[in-house]
């Protein structure tokens, strides 16, 4: 199964936080270093990343029905 890949912005939104938030969460918690990009281009996260920041501040949400819940 290929995991599917999310901008910070998507990613956000999927789990209700702001995209600075999700970004503070990945940079603290995961030690996940935001690389440089030029402007215009996105940082693409799997989905076991953004698994991992919810389960370190909502042990309870499961992200596969995130997934399926959004808006096609």
């Amino acid at each position: 199964m290929i995991s599917e890949r999310y901008s910070i912005r998507q990613a956000a939104k999927l789990i209700g936080v702001h995209r600075h938030t999700l970004r503070r969460w990945l940079e603290v918690d995961l030690g996940y270093r935001m690389p440089s990009v030029p402007q215009g281009s996105k940082i693409l996260l799997s989905e076991r990343d953004i698994e991992a920041v919810l389960k370190k501040h909502s042990p309870s949400v499961d992200f596969q029905l995130l997934r399926r819940g959004r808006a096609a």
